[in-house]
């Protein structure tokens, strides 16, 4: 019964109970690997230990597959790949895996029990040895012989009667993987469907990985694309990228040749002298995001790829219909989002179908905006986890505002605030300011982002396109890049889902406050927000606190730029103790330019405390930020293809890095301070 109950999706998995309005529930995620919505798919087979376990029986009997994307067709397909004389220990597996799991995922959401995959997996051999000798009383095996080799007990399958060696795999050369990719399309009960699956193999022919999922009814060239892209991104996105190069093996001329570079680009790119592909470090990171590479020789100062202005997407491509019921208060970014929305609609009839389908999709971003509170957790220490609420609740925000438009379309009522969510994202990550205002310009946004990059995009409004122009020299087979701008990775995290592991822009933000001291407390204020206008001081009841940015400081002796002189003028005014301190701060800036404390005090004794009050204040931050990154390390992941320990990493890299400035500003004022105790007058007590 509960086998049946889960081919039709009826157990109560956490997603199911948020469709009947149950509440309370901590989260959506699947117990046993805490990255993904817990659905009946993904729990049974998509998860990627479970996705092993299918993996291992059926490579027990020879058997390579890419399994269906639902617990149904799965049990459906168990049963055909097998001679009806082997089949009663056959047909047991896909009972025992599910019922298993079922149990195991409830031990963990109820009992407080910790995923255990050996145990897991020892559970079900055992369950299947108990069913089958309590089927078959005549069976002589023993219980421990059937243990050490279930084949025992079920024959080879053939493939409804195949010999496999009818199928030739060639194994891919030492230091290579091999992918194959398939694409299909079934007829059925409401037209065609689509579905694509893959796997990885080495040169000993075991199986890294695979996968399988459903997708639209796109012509089947597309469908085939899509399994390839898929593959690629799932192997960049694995810890095998790191120590193997890979083979893609398709069986679809078109896909051949177009990714050869032989057939035409898509047609909205006018002149392209790139191919497309999947790669870097960036890459990797926001799992499916394509990548730009060189496809002959490129000289420093060639034109890399040309976009014409008409095929660029701005907010005047929205359709007047839905332009006329939305409020003015609507911005650019929801306008564009909308069209995006609107374009994956039509599908195929849309003119940036080959632009739209490679967007990243919900699951393949890591912004942190797509983060878990648990996820979120990890960055709390850093200003990029309330910039996130902030972006998370104008999302919503605009959502809302934009939702009763969308009713009124029956193609547009179904869009989910999720779907909303990676159209925003989308737009956010990828527009740029052109002569047409805010704009997608298609494939120019393919290009990674490197931080020593030249290249950026140009506009000639005379021809009437955006073109790229290299930096440097590019080889055939080389990653051609971009420059997104001077961006920490504070930035590059929350706008585009990716960290670099050095970057040598990373900056923090700090945050100061003025202690409530009555009198002391307003006239300090007053002076901060007359004298010094480009601090904005936020007044609360009980403190006021001003954000300054801190980028790491270069020089080890305490030479050189140091830090932002409106941080120093800001602690030197906090340490003032008497209202006549303030005031001759006040004469001295009217005497020199205006700006306020900019010079050392007077007196060094001062000028002493207002830069160990600094000292102090980022070596609490430091020792905060330390113990965040120590934290991370504590939390063990099975998989690198695993949504947490991806997230797991950026924000390893987004840490580091800021702790890294921290410590070159902790550096600069001991040094300074160090300078000051020689000519230091201690005050007599």
């Amino acid at each position: 019964m509960h086998v049946w109950l889960t081919c039709w999706g009826r157990i109560p998995v956490k997603v199911e109970l948020i469709k009947r309005g149950v509440k309370n529930l901590e989260n959506n995620l699947c117990p046993l690997c805490n990255s993904v919505a817990e659905t009946v798919s993904h729990l049974f087979i998509g998860c990627y230990g479970v996705w092993r376990i299918w993996a291992k029986y059926s490579k027990l009997v020879g058997v390579e597959m890419a399994l269906p994307g639902d617990v149904r067709s799965l049990i459906e397909m168990w049963g055909t790949i097998c001679e009806p004389k082997f089949k009663e220990w056959w047909l047991l597996v896909p009972f025992a895996v599910v019922w298993t799991v079922w149990i195991t995922r409830n031990e963990i959401s109820f009992c407080g029990k910790k995923i255990d995959w050996g145990q897991l997996e020892q559970t079900i051999r055992l369950r299947l040895i108990f069913w089958f000798k309590a089927k078959n009383g005549n069976c002589t095996l023993s219980s421990e012989a059937l243990y050490m080799d279930p084949t025992l007990a079920w024959g080879r399958p053939t493939s409804n009667g195949r010999k496999r060696n009818d199928l030739i795999w060639s194994p891919p050369p030492s230091g290579f993987l091999k992918l194959n990719t398939d694409g299909a399309l079934s007829k059925g009960v409401g037209g065609e469907r689509g579905g694509i699956g893959g796997l990885l193999r080495d040169c000993s022919g075991e199986t890294l990985f695979q996968f399988t999922e459903c997708v639209g009814s796109d012509p089947p060239a597309w469908v085939e694309l899509e399994a390839l892209r898929h593959g690629i991104a799932m192997f960049y996105d694995s810890e095998f990228a790191a120590r193997n190069r890979l083979i893609a093996e398709v069986d679809c001329q078109k896909v051949v040749d177009w990714c050869k570079g032989l057939a035409d680009p898509p047609s909205m790119v006018q002149e392209t002298r790139v191919i497309y592909n999947t790669n870097s470090y960036s890459d990797k990171l926001t799992h499916s995001t394509w990548s730009l590479f060189a496809s002959e020789n490129i000289q420093s100062g060639d034109c890399i790829l040309k976009v014409p202005y008409s095929v660029q997407i701005a907010s005047d491509n929205l359709l007047p219909k839905i332009k006329a019921l939305l409020s003015d208060k609507i911005g650019t970014i929801s306008k564009l989002a909308i069209i995006l929305l609107v374009e994956q609609k039509m599908d195929q009839d849309s003119g940036w179908a080959p632009y739209i389908c490679c967007l990243p999709r919900h699951g393949e971003i890591h912004s942190t905006i797509f983060w878990s509170d648990y996820e979120l957790d990890m960055i709390r220490q850093s200003s990029v986890y309330q910039e996130t609420l902030n972006q998370k609740a104008k999302i919503e925000k605009d959502f809302a505002a934009v939702v009763p438009v969308l009713q009124q379309f029956p193609d547009l009522e179904s869009i989910t605030f999720q779907d909303f969510m990676c159209a925003y994202f989308s737009v956010t990550s990828r527009a740029w300011e052109s002569p047409k205002g805010l704009s997608l310009i298609p494939f120019t946004d393919f290009m990674n982002h490197d931080g020593v990059s030249k290249s950026i995009l140009l506009f000639d409004d005379d021809k009437k396109l955006s073109e790229v122009i290299a930096d440097r020299n590019y080889a055939p087979g080389e990653e051609v890049f971009i420059s997104y701008g001077k961006l920490p990775n504070a930035s590059l995290l929350l706008d585009f889902g990716f960290t670099l592991p050095c970057n040598i822009h990373d900056q923090v933000q700090i945050q100061l406050n003025i202690p409530y001291d009555g009198i002391l407390h307003e006239k300090k204020l007053e002076l901060l927000q007359h004298l010094t206008p480009k601090i904005k001081v936020a007044i609360d009841r009980n403190c006021s606190e001003d954000t300054f940015i801190i980028k790491e400081v270069r020089s080890p002796l305490g030479k050189g730029k140091g830090l932002p002189q409106a941080l120093r003028a800001f602690a030197r005014v906090l340490c003032c103790n008497s209202p006549q301190e303030l005031i001759d701060l006040a004469m001295e800036a009217a005497q020199i330019d205006g700006r306020l404390a900019r010079s050392p005090l007077k007196d060094s004794w001062k000028e002493f405390k207002a830069h160990q009050f600094l000292l102090s204040h980022i070596t609490h931050s430091m020792q905060k930020y330390d113990a965040a990154i120590k934290s991370l390390a504590l939390v063990n992941c099975p998989s690198m293809s695993n949504p947490f320990t991806i997230r797991r990493q950026m924000a390893h890299d987004l840490l580091t890095g800021e702790l890294r400035v921290l410590r070159s500003a902790s550096t600069w004022l001991n040094n300074y301070c160090v300078g000051l105790k020689s000519t230091i007058n201690y005050p007599r007590h």
